[in-house]
């Protein structure tokens, strides 16, 4: 029997090893940077002098920086698109569900710190619709 379980886990690491090397290398991925927010401002003073929020950034009961993007309100169909987040609108909550997977266009989002009730986009489809508070 111990046998038989060695010789199993062999053929599936022959199998798994085998099947990786069929698997092609995605090579249409977006060159550009990973977004990458190496600090945020733990002050007041130091936030607005990074083009940056301050206040209470949802139901948060601690004031914060919320970061301006450098691309808010441009085009987008995914969120790699943007230095933050793709945002499409939606009109109410109401049978949200059937967005799930629509057509959208969205617009890059103004802050890097999304609350409030949302359809996030990727691949020109709505992929999710959250409200965060």
């Amino acid at each position: 029997m111990q046998l038989t379980n060695k010789l199993l886990v062999f053929v599936i690491l022959t199998m798994l090893f085998t099947l990786t090397g069929c698997i092609k290398e995605n090579t249409d991925i977006n060159d550009a940077e990973p977004k990458v927010i190496t600090e945020i401002p733990k002050d007041k003073e130091s936030c607005e002098a990074a083009n940056g929020i301050w206040g209470y950034i949802g139901l948060s009961p601690v004031e914060q920086c919320n970061l301006k993007t450098s691309d808010g309100g441009k085009e987008c169909k995914s969120s790699d698109e943007c230095e933050g987040t793709c945002l499409g609108e939606i009109q109410s909550l109401h049978n949200s569900e059937k967005l799930m997977g629509k057509k959208m266009k969205g617009k890059c989002s103004y802050v890097y710190t999304i609350v409030g009730c949302h359809a996030f986009i990727e691949n020109g489809k709505v992929d999710q619709v959250i409200c965060i508070d």
